[in-house]
Parts: structure tokens; C-alpha cells; sequence
């Protein structure tokens, strides 16, 4: 079973969830008088207590909008490497968006990347206390540096979509991490509202 988390700060974040079906008991704010990283916020996200029958988890920042049937989706991307950890927002193919109808085209829409976003990201619930547990606030701390580090360590696979099945529709990030600044100059995947399996 996948569950759908949310976490962030903007105001819009409750209705934002309601439109994905996202539980009130699976949204995430940031709670702290000035804010900071969003590694703090990530991590009451993923380090919610797991639930019984759950055996992946999705977290979304409050800024996505997602696909037709994305639910659906992720069971796919689930079939297709069920050891994986998913990074649904493609940033190592934003500039060559052409990539996304040879792949649709191709039937092979789930493909391996090295760039990590924490936009939503996809993981088996085994993987999420080594993942989470070490994980310490500080300069440019956020969810990205320590999914890369658990990668490094665990050698598991990740992978991303193109299409992609999320869109990031923030007009400005407004919150410090690594990737701020790419994520302000490039923020439009090639995305597609509905994906048929192939």
C-alpha cells in the first residue's frame, strides 16, 4: 500500500492536499517561529509513524500538482522496480524536454536518473529510517542532500518519469535548499495530465 504525504508551508497547503486525497493526519507544516530548512519539516513527513499494510511512501511538497491517476502511476513506476526510490521531478532532463514524447513514444517512460528533487520522492517504507534517522539540520541542509547520501550508501536505484506525472506550479521557492536556484530559473518538466501503461 502507498500512502501520500504533503509537507510545506504555504497557506494553501490543507486544500492543496484535499485535491490529491491526502489525509489531514498526512499533511506537515512547519511549526518553528522563524522556519529554516526544509529537512525539518521532510523529516516529520517521513518519519511519521508507518502504517499498518503501508509498504511505500510519496511525499509532496505543497507547491505540486499531479497527473491524472497519479495514484495509479505510482503503482506502475512500483511494478517496474520495486527496489527503486523515485525522484518524480525530473531536473536532469528539464532542458531537453524533447526526451519526453521519444520516451512516451518508446513505452519506456520510467527512466534511471542521478538528480535528486525533493518536490516528491517515492520509497519503499524500509528504506525510510536509514534514510531519515542521521539526517541533521544545517548550512543548506534539506531532503535532497539526504536521500543522495543514502544512495551513496545503499546503492539502490533511482529513477524518475518522463513524462513527468507532477508539476512543480511554485512561482517562487520559499524555502533554502541546494537546489533553490534551479529550481527558480528552470521549474516546467515536460509533464502530461494522463499516462496509459504500455
Amino acid at each position: 500500500m502507498i500512502t501520500l504525504h504533503i509537507y510545506g508551508c504555504r497557506p494553501e497547503i490543507y486544500e492543496r492536499a484535499k485535491e490529491i486525497g491526502i489525509p489531514d493526519r498526512h499533511i506537515h507544516t512547519d511549526d518553528r517561529p522563524n522556519g529554516g530548512t526544509p529537512l525539518y519539516v521532510a523529516k516529520k513527513a517521513w518519519l511519521s509513524p508507518i502504517e499498518e499494510g503501508e509498504t511505500y511512501r510519496c511525499v509532496l511538497q505543497d507547491d505540486v500538482k499531479v497527473c491524472d491517476s497519479f495514484y495509479d502511476k505510482l503503482n506502475q513506476l512500483i511494478e517496474r522496480q520495486p527496489t527503486g526510490i523515485f525522484s518524480l521531478f525530473p531536473l536532469a532532463f528539464l532542458k531537453r524536454t524533447h526526451i519526453g514524447d521519444e520516451k512516451l513514444n518508446s513505452g519506456r517512460w520510467i527512466i534511471p536518473t542521478i538528480c535528486v528533487s525533493g518536490c516528491a520522492v517515492m520509497m519503499p517504507v524500509d528504506y525510510i529510517h536509514d534514510c531519515w534517522a542521521n539526517a541533521k539540520e544545517g548550512e543548506e541542509a534539506d531532503d535532497e542532500r539526504a536521500i543522495i547520501e543514502y544512495l551513496m550508501k545503499s546503492k539502490c536505484g533511482l529513477y524518475t518519469t518522463l513524462p513527468s506525472i507532477i508539476q512543480h506550479i511554485g512561482t517562487e521557492c520559499l524555502i533554502k535548499s541546494a537546489t533553490t536556484e534551479l529550481h527558480g530559473n528552470i521549474r516546467t518538466p515536460y509533464f502530461i495530465d494522463e499516462l496509459t501503461k504500455t
